[in-house]
């Protein structure tokens, strides 16, 4: 009898699961775009404008391509991405995921570009290499805690979020914390104050909050809570302020990586609030730059009007591809969601 019951569960539950995802599954989410390389864009935002007029406003103009204008590395540079905006003493700065060939080969990933705007955009000049490892680099997220100004960038192979504090803006940096002694994807901090807040990461394909205090040098991180959005799972740049309201941008990865560029409402103390996402940015067939999807965004105000840094990568062909594993991983993520309304962990048996 016992043989029986335990062959009927080990029967039942693949059959449940298997009818679960043909229900409330989108069979869609492992068709994967055939994609190309990323480059980056800016705007300016006129006064009364806001980031949900970028749609309105774009055309391939707007992109800084590496063609015409080639930052001098001394590598052979094949696409620009994950731009971040930081402004210093009256000079809007942009900071660069910048990925090469050499590099590529070596297998030692991107490493973080520095470039120095005019607030017309009509001068964009290159400055240097702000920070290289024999890690990837990516994320560059520049922001001032205390009284320093920290480069928290994503550290694939780094073996830790390492975080590095400013010794000469914008090109000398040294390794001086992390935020967590594990590699994590996109750390995201959203500020309370001057010293304190919350920041959101992605690990094991899960949106992640913990709260953060910086005090005697040192971060100090709370407990970790998982924050359920679905595929849309990974920040994707800076939070900004629009229509009275915060937000903070969110990679949908639903048709692949940087399919689309989501948006939450944060509450007052930095929560993200419940309810569905808000697109921020889709593919555009229109613009070829964005015809296979964007995950990054990044704004500064300046008397009145707002620069803005976006990101977008092309699609080098019609066909789709099914990715069985990605099928899988996040349809199984929503439908235990949707089984456990409240925002409890998954239990997650995949890898990265």
């Amino acid at each position: 009898m016992n043989k029986l019951i335990k062959r009927t569960i080990f029967l039942f539950l693949p059959f449940s699961f298997l009818t679960l995802l043909l229900w409330k599954a989108d069979l869609k989410t492992g068709m994967m775009n055939n994609t190309g390389t990323w480059t980056v864009g800016v705007m300016v935002l006129e006064e009364g404008e806001d980031e949900f007029d970028i749609r309105d406003k774009l055309n391939s103009d707007l992109f800084f391509k590496i063609p015409t204008k080639s930052a001098n590395t001394g590598d052979s540079i094949y696409f620009l991405a994950d731009p971040f905006l930081y402004r210093h003493r009256d000079t809007t700065y942009l900071f660069v995921e910048t990925a090469s060939y050499e590099r590529s080969r070596e297998g030692k990933g991107a490493y973080i570009c520095t470039y120095r705007i005019s607030d017309d955009l009509k001068e964009i000049e290159y400055l240097g290499i702000a920070l290289k490892e024999s890690f990837h680099l990516s994320y560059p997220q520049v922001i001032e805690v205390g009284n320093e100004i920290f480069l928290i960038p994503e550290t694939q192979g780094g073996d830790s979020s390492f975080v590095y504090r400013s010794i000469a803006f914008p090109l000398e940096w040294e390794k001086s914390d992390y935020l967590l002694p594990q590699q994590i994807k996109d750390p995201t901090l959203v500020p309370k104050d001057k010293i304190s807040g919350d920041f959101y990461y992605t690990k094991d394909g899960l949106l992640l909050r913990r709260s953060y205090i910086y005090k005697n040098d040192d971060f100090i991180i709370g407990e970790r809570e998982y924050v359920k959005t679905g595929t849309a799972f990974r920040p994707g740049g800076s939070p900004f302020y629009a229509d009275g309201k915060h937000y903070l941008p969110i990679q949908d990865n639903s048709h692949g990586y940087g399919t689309n560029l989501s948006v939450r409402e944060l509450t007052q103390s930095g929560e993200l609030k419940k309810g569905p996402v808000e697109y921020l940015l889709t593919p555009s067939l229109n613009i070829a730059e964005f015809e296979a999807g964007m995950h990054h965004i990044s704004s500064i105000q300046i008397n009145g009007k707002k620069i803005v840094a976006f990101d977008g990568i092309n699609l080098l062909s019609d066909k789709r591809s099914l990715n069985h594993k990605f099928l899988i991983k996040y349809n199984y993520l929503n439908i235990w969601d949707w089984i456990f309304g409240s925002n409890l962990e998954p239990w997650y048996p995949f890898n990265e």
